[in-house]
């Protein structure tokens, strides 16, 4: 009982910010973060529909999105929203810690629609973007793959 209410509190966070100040959109972000926490990820797409409808400059909340819409099967939407967030967090002058993540998942995806080029200009930025540590991760290897090979086409 006390865990399910504590995986709440986000929600109820959320909830409260919003009735005190219904502009305060961030608090958006806060329910979509608890939803997809909960396994509610219908919840969880719309809360975080509306932070990026109101914040659209804001990549970190087009990467949680587009992360959702993934787990959720909506791979499609998934992947605009990650490409949009890579975009935007290309354009920082400070490398949010997400970005990396976002290239890789929008590599995967543009690769599983058949998208090469597309799958290989995310994956050269993940490997540009992604901490160092040798290439062990799948992910990481599938990259360096495709990079490689595209440089020898």
């Amino acid at each position: 009982v006390v865990a399910r209410h504590r995986d709440r509190l986000g929600d109820v966070e959320g909830q409260r910010a919003l009735e005190l100040n219904p502009r305060r959109v961030e608090a958006w972000a806060v329910i979509g973060e608890a939803q997809e926490q909960l396994g509610n990820r219908s919840d969880a797409i719309a809360a975080f529909v509306r932070v990026t409808t109101a914040k659209p400059d804001v990549g970190e909340y087009w990467y949680k999105l587009g992360r959702v819409r993934i787990d959720a099967g909506q791979a499609g939407e998934g992947v605009s929203a990650l490409i949009r967030a890579a975009d935007l967090g290309d354009a920082m002058s400070k490398r949010p810690p997400w970005l990396a993540d976002a290239h890789r998942l929008a590599g995967d995806g543009l690769r599983g629609r058949g998208d090469r080029a597309g799958a290989i200009r995310h994956y050269q930025r993940y490997l540009e973007t992604a901490p160092a540590g040798g290439i062990n991760n799948p992910s990481r290897r599938k990259a360096v793959c495709l990079s490689s090979s595209a440089r020898n086409a």
